[in-house]
């Protein structure tokens, strides 16, 4: 899908590192996984400053993102990864390159990537693909959702700023982070209820800095900005 329109925005709720499940309902219904939702805010969910325990200098609140243009940006759209991005197999290393990205211009999305999904986009909506943001690949990555469930997915902070997007801390403070912030290991799984592959409860970011700075209670050191 490639369309533009109704309610836009360039400012995104920051759901922490989270991959599977990170968009569900948090409250215990239909299929929640809460491990995985360890950001300031969650589907259905109310979160206050009582519950950043890492500090509200130390944790995202939001960040900035582009809204769709019919360009098919990996800024401004959501590819879908059919082939490759199944269950339990959800490494963000998978949406940062493969055949969905273009080899000549890797800013954009090939011509046989599908499904594309705008960003930026009905923001009443309030569901994680239309107005939300992951820390897990860096900042002007791509984004991309799980094949058959648009709540397992890495929605990246981006912008047209060069080097970098800005983010807002729980605190109130605006930070520029650049591309290169460190982001850990990528071919990680992520955190989640579901056992298996998947890194358990309370485990530390497995995605660097940048992980850290999207979690809101999980006591990972995070160095002066």
């Amino acid at each position: 899908m490639i369309t533009i329109g109704a309610g836009q925005t360039n400012y995104a709720n920051c759901y922490g590192d989270g991959v599977r499940s990170v968009g569900r309902p948090a409250d215990g219904s239909w299929a929640s996984d809460k491990t995985a939702q360890r950001g300031l805010f969650r589907t259905w969910k109310a979160v206050g400053f009582r519950d950043v325990l890492d500090g509200t200098s130390n944790s995202i609140a939001m960040g900035e993102f582009t809204v769709a243009n019919s360009q098919r940006s990996i800024l401004n759209y959501i590819a879908r990864l059919p082939d490759v991005w199944t269950f339990p197999i959800v490494q963000p290393a998978l949406c940062k390159s493969g055949t969905h990205i273009d080899q000549n211009r890797p800013k954009f999305y090939s011509t046989t990537a599908t499904g594309l999904w705008p960003r930026g986009q009905r923001w009443a909506d309030g569901h994680i693909h239309e107005t939300g943001v992951t820390t897990n690949l860096g900042p002007n990555s791509p984004s991309c959702i799980r094949s058959g469930d648009d709540n397992d997915g890495l929605f990246s902070v981006n912008s047209y700023h060069q080097g970098g997007a800005h983010v807002l801390m729980v605190d109130g403070a605006v930070k520029f982070i650049t591309d290169s912030i460190e982001t850990g290991n990528l071919n990680s799984q992520p955190v989640s209820q579901n056992g298996g592959t998947f890194l358990p409860s309370g485990s530390a970011s497995p995605y660097g800095i940048w992980g850290a700075m999207g979690t809101i209670a999980n006591a990972e050191v995070i160095p002066s900005q």
